[in-house]
């Protein structure tokens, strides 16, 4: 992300909580170049920045769907808010043997 100033797509399964420490860790010394005027560093802190939101977001709606039980998530699965698609990897079709 710091190299391309393009914040990656968060996986449903990602840890949030441990991302985002790492995420921020690696943050820190950015955001003192930032500070002091390194135009490169503000960006890379606004597209990390950027993905943490999109874990906070992520974490949130996991915790919504907690109560679901395992037949209402596979009848009602998480939807992507943005692309109106399941959040769910999709499974191929395979005949039977």
């Amino acid at each position: 992300m710091s190299q391309t100033l393009t914040a990656l797509p968060v996986a449903v399964y990602d840890n949030h909580e441990k991302h985002g420490e790492s995420h921020r860790a690696f943050m820190i010394p950015l955001q003192s170049l930032a500070d002091m005027g390194d135009e490169n560093a503000a960006q890379q802190v606004a597209v990390i920045e950027q993905h943490l939101q999109m874990h906070v977001a992520q974490a949130e709606s996991a915790t919504e769907n907690v109560a679901l039980t395992p037949e209402d998530a596979i009848q009602n699965p998480p939807m992507d808010s943005e692309q109106g698609q399941s959040q769910l990897p999709s499974i191929p079709d395979v005949p039977p043997v």
